[in-house]
């Protein structure tokens, strides 16, 4: 039995380090995982325990309604390819059954080595030392797109710190403040701005988090932030062209400029601007999960056609206003419903209780700016991490909060 634990919590470890790694091996981790989950003669009791969870339930109401939103849907067979990777969800179960106490800061440990390998390999890529299929100089992102790779690094250089205010050995905060550096310098290296900014902003939460003075906290971050961006800009090539790009393609936005709908930043807000007007139609229950884009489409080529430029959007790239258009107020309720009961979580532990909340913080701000649920890397991530806060409130203590 004890041989058995500990080959689960092996598993999840693997599946840690190769979370930002590698899809394939994800893949086959979850599938072992799930397989022995599933088949665990305690299996119909681990599953009452794990539903009188409230985030569990959250989340289960929200792929519950996504699911009954195919009926209403114009495309079924897209709506049904939106699932495909719906199925990654079960490993909430998975991780909250089998992850135990002294397993939960190896498990995060893996996860940050696994985001050194890929720094180290994305570092190699910019200084042209190592070439791989993904990635270029001007595009350091070694094995995933670069908006999910900034969200990674944004959310491991934010452990790596927090980390640093909860050990004592002057080593290990040395240690953690290059750690720290290094993962910082790689953010701003790649173009993801989604990631910088959520890094910024979250920054400053876990500033609050860590400093008693708040004055002195807030002070403290924006010097900080305000130095890193400066730096970044004149030493980053990439970071200097893609804030010099948002200026200039916010600048058509507001003057009215032509073609202010065909760059980035341009498209996505003339998607959301189409959205709306497709979300007035259908408020409540939306459009049904599938059939979004056709709406979309749709909308443009009656009374929108100087969005023309947005039809080449395959996704709505927020997850705010894909659920909106999808599934409607009710919908997008349920979402936030997740945010709301993942923050209402018990956590006791000091330091995983401050990494939830730069957790939320990171996802909330991202999932303005991409459709995070149907991408694997940020999916899987979610879920991981979701099982990692629920799996510590089973192992509450004495701790002061």
């Amino acid at each position: 039995m004890l041989k058995e634990k500990f080959s689960n919590n092996t598993l999840i470890v693997i599946y840690a380090f190769f979370l930002p790694l590698s899809k394939a091996v994800g893949v086959f981790l979850s599938f072992v995982l799930l397989l022995k989950w599933l088949t665990d003669k305690n299996f119909f009791t681990t599953l009452n325990e794990l539903f009188k969870n409230n985030l569990i339930r959250a989340i289960s109401l929200f792929l519950i309604f996504s699911f009954i939103s195919l009926f209403w849907s114009d495309n079924l067979l897209l709506g049904l390819e939106h699932f495909r990777r719906y199925w990654h969800f079960l490993l909430i179960g998975v991780f909250v059954t089998y992850i135990k106490e002294h397993n939960l800061q190896t498990i995060l440990s893996a996860f940050l080595l696994g985001m050194l390998i890929s720094e180290i390999f994305s570092f190699g890529i910019f200084f042209e030392l190592i070439s791989l299929k993904h990635g270029s100089v001007n595009n350091p992102s070694p094995f995933m797109h670069h908006i999910q790779y900034s969200i990674f690094l944004s959310l491991a250089s934010l452990i790596v710190l927090n980390r640093f205010f909860f050990v004592e050995d002057i080593r290990f905060k040395i240690m953690y403040i290059v750690f720290f550096i290094i993962t910082t310098s790689n953010l701003f290296l790649n173009g993801g701005r989604t990631g910088q900014l959520t890094f910024i902003i979250s920054l400053f939460v876990l500033g609050f988090l860590n400093i008693k003075n708040k004055i002195y906290a807030f002070f403290s971050i924006l010097i900080v932030t305000t130095t890193i961006v400066i730096l970044a800009y004149n030493i980053s090539p990439i970071f200097k062209n893609k804030f010099d790009q948002g200026n200039k393609e916010f600048s058509k936005l507001l003057n009215q400029e032509k073609g202010q709908y065909n760059d980035s930043i341009g498209l996505r807000i003339g998607a959301w601007m189409v959205s709306y007007e497709v979300f007035k139609d259908s408020p409540l229950l939306g459009t049904g999960i599938g059939s979004e884009l056709e709406a979309i489409h749709a909308k443009i080529d009656h009374s929108m056609k100087e969005f023309e430029s947005v039809k080449k959007l395959h996704h709505l790239h927020s997850n705010y206003v894909s659920f909106l258009v999808q599934l409607g107020f009710i919908g997008l309720l349920l979402y936030l419903s997740i945010f709301y009961y993942l923050y209402k979580l018990p956590v006791l532990k000091h330091e995983i209780l401050n990494l939830k909340y730069i957790f939320i913080s990171i996802f909330i701000i991202s999932s303005f700016f991409d459709y995070l649920f149907v991408l694997q890397f940020p999916l899987t991530l979610f879920i991981m991490f979701c099982g990692i806060f629920i799996a510590s409130t089973k192992f509450q203590s004495s701790e002061n909060i």
